[in-house]
């Protein structure tokens, strides 16, 4: 299930074409970056989150969002997830995509810095979702990386 949301800012692209455990963990990963941005972009941490991430990825997203609130920066524009390389099956799925933030913009005391600006404009992320004692699928990491 593609869960792009245009009014968000948030799209996905080569999304893989897989079923059972597989799409189960890719619905679980997509949600969790729907979360994520929307967290980034709202200046706080979504509530519905916590439900899509184990206690490190949680961490992750809080610092994320705690340092950007705390430096002064807010989020806006779009982001766009391409996805590669998928593996695993029925507990663990490991995903590789690239995370494309040139059309983001990032604000600071009224200066706007576009995302196509920064180093990290079009980053690679490996991506762990894992079913959890419940029954549930949820990222266990989600590890920015190199240039993509």
């Amino acid at each position: 299930m593609d869960r792009s949301d245009p009014a968000l800012g948030i799209a996905f692209e080569q999304i893989p074409d897989v079923t059972g455990p597989q799409a189960e963990a890719m619905n679980s990963l997509m949600q969790f970056q729907v979360e994520f941005w929307r967290s980034r972009t709202a200046g706080k941490v979504s509530p519905a989150i916590k439900d899509l991430a184990t206690d490190d990825a949680l961490a992750q997203v809080k610092d994320v969002v705690t340092t950007n609130k705390k430096d002064g920066w807010t989020t806006g524009g779009k982001v766009t997830s391409t996805y590669g390389k998928l593996s695993g099956s029925q507990r663990l799925v490991v995903v590789d995509l690239c995370s494309d933030e040139r059309q983001a913009t990032y604000t600071r005391g009224g200066t706007v810095t576009s995302g196509a600006d920064l180093p990290t404009a079009r980053q690679k992320v490996r991506a762990e979702v894992a079913v959890q004692p419940t029954g549930a699928w949820a990222v266990q990491t989600y590890r920015p990386g190199a240039s993509c």
